[in-house]
């Protein structure tokens, strides 16, 4: 339960169909963009991403609250982990096509 006790099932609701419609776009840019490369998409989608981030970051105190050293790992992880991803994920879409990719790094979290 969250927010004093009380469960939200609307507002997660929301969020979750909200979250699979942005990891559904991860598969999309690449095949639309084809004439980009895989690190100027990577860019883009860490741009977007940033933005939709400091947005929703303003609508409740939770992120607020954290400190400079949990803002730092959370870069170092996104640095080193999605960057890194993110570029052979679109490699991989453009070699083999979204939807064989997706059937193989869909079930990961």
């Amino acid at each position: 339960m969250a927010h004093g006790g009380r469960a939200r099932p609307a507002s997660g609701l929301a969020a979750g169909i909200g979250a699979t419609m942005v990891w559904g776009l991860t598969f999309l840019v690449p095949t639309v963009l084809e004439g980009y490369s895989p690190l100027l998409i990577t860019f883009g989608r860490f741009a977007a991403h940033g933005l939709l981030s400091c947005i929703l970051s303003q609508a409740g105190p939770g992120l607020r609250a954290l400190g400079r050293e949990a803002w730092k790992a959370a870069a170092a992880f996104a640095l080193l982990g999605n960057i890194g991803y993110d570029v052979v994920l679109v490699q991989g879409i453009r070699q083999v096509g979204a939807p064989l990719v997706a059937l193989i790094t869909g079930p990961f979290p």
